[in-house]
């Protein structure tokens, strides 16, 4: 470190004044760093403490004189203590170890510190510096003559505002004068200081960058700006203010959260999306105390405005091991999504004790488990696509059937048969222990978890040395290489279109076309591009089969044809990423990803634009955690602020109906509108938004009574939409009263 200043005497009467001092005593202990006079007050001393230790530094006197100014500097580089004065040495002792600190100890120019016993210097003192780095003798000469001034950088967080999306711009400015040199630049930091939760900043050494607000309320943030000797510093609050009630898919929820997918420059069409979320934690962040219950998630797309699109997203949870408020949640981005586009979601959850049921969604892909194929234990999946069959015990697929019926693998039960069966498969990764391979006892395959829109198996070796984990989506496949012994590759050995012929061939990445007649051995690399895929086809279809490598590298991929065995003409063809000339294996790394599947389109532009929207990633900003707005109210179903006679025949209109999600006039969100939401719009009948957290309405306790003082009941057809004497349920007459109706009353048998 460099203490420096310019200092003028005017006399020496207090003989150890303070030039600077960090001190909570004046004994040496309680010193962290202090330069002042001594001796007749010519002399100058250093003190300094290092790893808890404080050591001190005392020229000779007469260095200073009294009615002049002296250009005074103490210097420490890990090594020596060092005193300056008029940029000259004048006195230096050893010394090692960290400067200690503690940041409740103050400073003082001048003097000691405020509640230390004062040690005043009587004159003048002008430009103090403290640098963290350790000035030689010509660097201090220069500071003192002014060539080297540095002026601190100058620090703009930007204005103070109110914002109502979760993920806010930070306009930091920075301006510095190119000081010290080196580093001659400058370092910035950004760091949340003060708000309900913790924010998630993008970049937080970047002065342009944006942060994610996860909840309402005030946050602050500080720029910090550092040229390597000064600091400073300037602060902005950001408020995030709460939305709208009007946008609110269903009160019957609590809690939602906004999630933003953009398609990140890939033309998507019904893609999976997915995201980590932590529902536990926003609940919590949220100040609920309730369980978290999963049966509660529902997903609505929303327009710009925030009004509801699709209250119907499908979408599945998978809850992680340890912690079951936890896990990914995957969703579809149905149709289309161009490349410059995004789309916003809100996700809805509550507590277990809200008693909502578990969303009816469709299943697009569909496991079976312990099912023989070809005499192995296998898992059948079923999409729209086709057909596909895994080996537990191998940890491959033996099957891809397209939607045509037609396998693109062809593995058979028989060692004989080499190429044209036994070798054949997907991945076909490690060699030579064929882990990973249909049809072998290598590894155990268990299902991670199921659901509408995916399913995961996790394959591990007998050995433990090997896994990989493989996502099955409606259109595609994606294999993660989880853990690795050696070097491996991913292998495509199969029979395009179903059978091995002349007509198979294969497209890379970069359009370039090789038959099964052909083969290369080279990195599939498109230039000027991160992308590394194939496509393999049969003349006689349109559709082929695509993999492709999401870890774009410079290892050779290889393709060529293996004859069968002996006059069999078949055989098959074998693609693979990271394969060299015979069974040099060139893949180094686990954590690899590889994704399989179909494209119903050959032509080049079309499969490449299938190929990359399902193996590209999408981005995905979760927002703020929204809880349900105060001035809700249960069966207000117009969102007008008041639960009226509009409200009852909105729920009229719409009784009998059902679905797996909300219909209008289902108030308590069970897929049905039933007696159930008309007896919660009883109890809120009349409840107006200012006075929501009252009772509802005061209703009829006493039934209506006949001529003679009979209680009656009628069977009502008020629900009865077409009047044909269906949906007709018997109500209270104090049910009708409430509503200010007058039916005609008859008395029940």
């Amino acid at each position: 470190m460099t203490l420096a200043a310019w200092i003028r005497a005017e006399d020496f009467d207090v003989y150890d004044a303070r030039i600077i001092s960090k001190a909570d005593g004046v004994q040496d202990s309680n010193h962290w760093w202090m330069l002042s006079t001594l001796g007749d007050g010519t002399a100058l001393r250093l003190r300094l403490k290092t790893n808890g230790t404080t050591d001190t530094l005392i020229t000779a006197n007469g260095v200073l004189s009294a009615g002049q100014w002296r250009h005074v500097a103490a210097t420490y580089d890990g090594s020596r203590m060092r005193i300056f004065v008029d940029g000259q040495e004048v006195g230096s002792m050893a010394k090692t170890g960290s400067l200690s600190t503690n940041a409740s100890v103050q400073a003082a120019i001048g003097n000691n510190p405020s509640g230390v016993e004062g040690r005043p210097f009587d004159g003048r003192i002008d430009d103090v510096r403290i640098y963290n780095t350790a000035l030689d003798a010509a660097e201090i000469a220069a500071i003192m003559t002014g060539e080297a001034a540095n002026t601190a950088p100058m620090v703009d967080a930007g204005a103070d505002r109110t914002v109502s999306g979760s993920v806010v711009t930070l306009d930091g400015a920075v301006g510095d004068d190119g000081s010290p040199t080196p580093p001659a630049a400058v370092a910035l930091q950004w760091v949340q200081v003060a708000g309900p939760a913790a924010a998630t900043l993008a970049d937080d050494a970047s002065a342009d960058t944006s942060v994610t607000l996860p909840v309402v309320g005030q946050y602050t943030f500080r720029l910090i700006a550092d040229d390597g000797e000064v600091k400073t510093a300037d602060e902005v609050t950001l408020t995030l203010s709460e939305q709208g009630a009007g946008d609110w898919w269903n009160d019957a929820w609590a809690y939602r959260m906004g999630v933003t997918v953009e398609a990140a420059g890939v033309d998507r069409s019904d893609k999976p999306a997915e995201i980590a979320v932590d529902f536990g934690a926003a609940m919590a962040a949220a100040g609920e105390t309730g369980e978290f219950d999963p049966a509660s998630i529902r997903v609505a797309e929303v327009d710009a405005a925030g009004s509801v699109v699709d209250a119907a997203v499908p979408f599945q949870f998978d809850p992680a091991a340890a912690t079951p408020d936890a896990g990914t949640l995957v969703f579809m981005l149905t149709g289309d999504t161009p490349a410059d586009s995004s789309r916003s979601y809100q996700v809805y959850f509550d507590v277990a004790d809200a008693g909502h049921a578990p969303a009816a969604v469709a299943s697009q892909v569909e496991i079976t488990d312990g099912v023989a194929h070809k005499g192995f234990d296998s898992y059948r999946i079923e999409t729209a696509d086709g057909t596909w069959y895994y080996h537990k015990a191998g940890g491959g697929f033996a099957t891809m059937e397209d939607g045509d019926g037609n396998d693109w693998i062809g593995f058979e039960n028989d060692p004989a048969s080499l190429a044209s069966g036994w070798y054949r498969g997907v991945p076909n990764a490690v060699y030579p222990e064929d882990a990973f391979h249909p049809g072998r006892d290598t590894v155990t395959s268990t299902l991670v978890s199921e659901g509408p829109l995916k399913v995961t198996i996790r394959s591990v070796s007998n050995d433990g040395a090997w896994e990989s984990l493989w996502e099955v989506y409606p259109t595609y496949a994606t294999m993660t290489m989880v853990a690795t012994d050696h070097d491996y590759w991913f292998q495509y050995e199969g029979a395009p279109g179903g059978q091995t012929d002349n007509s198979d061939y294969i497209v890379r990445s970069d359009g370039s076309v090789t038959t099964a007649a052909g083969s290369f051995t080279q990195d599939v690399h498109r230039p000027g591009a991160d992308e590394e895929w194939v496509y393999v086809g049969d003349a006689s279809t349109n559709r082929a089969l695509f993999a492709a490598h999401h870890e774009d590298d410079s290892a050779s991929d290889r393709w060529y044809k293996m004859a069968g065995p002996g006059s069999d003409p078949e055989g098959m063809t074998i693609f693979a990423f990271g394969r060299g000339s015979g069974t040099d294996t060139q893949l180094t790394s686990a954590g690899q990803h590889f994704t399989i599947g179909f494209v119903n389109d050959d032509s080049f532009d079309a499969a490449r634009g299938d190929i990359l929207g399902a193996y590209k990633p999408l981005t995905l900003t979760t927002g703020l955690v929204e809880t349900r707005p105060a001035n809700m109210i249960a069966a207000d179903f117009d969102l007008d602020g008041d639960v009226d006679l509009d409200d009852f025949f909105i729920l009229k209109s719409h009784f009998g109906a059902t679905g797996a999600t909300r219909s209008i006039g289902d108030a308590n969100a069970d897929g049905v509108v039933d007696l159930d939401d008309f007896f919660i719009l009883k109890s809120n009948f009349g409840a107006t938004a200012a006075a929501a957290a009252a009772p509802a309405v005061a209703v009829a306790t006493e039934s209506a009574t006949d001529a003679s003082g009979v209680p009656q009941r009628q069977s009502i057809a008020v629900f009865d939409e077409v009047q044909d004497g269906s949906s007709v349920s018997e109500l209270s007459n104090e049910t009708i009263d409430v509503l200010g109706l007058t039916p005609a009353y008859t008395p029940l048998a």
